[in-house]
């Protein structure tokens, strides 16, 4: 339970700092917006993606994954034709309910994906 107060409030001091920040990170206004249909996923494994990220190590790759249902596993797609390009099951893991998925590089230029099991339509944990 703490652990969970302390995430609540690092999400909550992360976004007043947003709200904070001012008209610098001011979002566009819709009249300034151009919508442009990028990809269409015909793959039948991908059910409900809920995360989406571009992959660092591989140009033109955007790993994504499926809501909560599906296994521990992430689809990498191209997004010059839209399809799945790779499948990396995730070892150890059992997915609850995916949500979140982010690309970083570590201070030695390695390339990471992390996944947030952070969802939770129950509201049980």
């Amino acid at each position: 339970m703490k652990r969970l107060k302390l995430i609540r409030s690092v999400l909550a001091v992360s976004l007043a700092s947003l709200f904070i920040a001012g008209p610098s990170l001011a979002a566009p206004t819709p009249a300034s917006l151009e919508w442009q249909e990028v990809c269409r996923f015909d793959d039948g494994r991908l059910v409900e993606i809920s995360g989406m990220t571009r992959s660092l190590r591989h140009p033109n790759v955007i790993w994504v994954h499926n809501d909560s249902g599906d296994e521990a596993v992430l689809y990498g797609v191209d997004d010059r034709n839209c399809l799945t390009v790779a499948e990396v099951r995730l070892r150890g893991v059992q997915a609850r309910d995916f949500e979140g998925l982010a690309s970083s590089v570590d201070e030695k230029g390695r390339a990471f994906l992390w996944v947030g099991d952070i969802g939770d339509n129950r509201d049980s944990w």
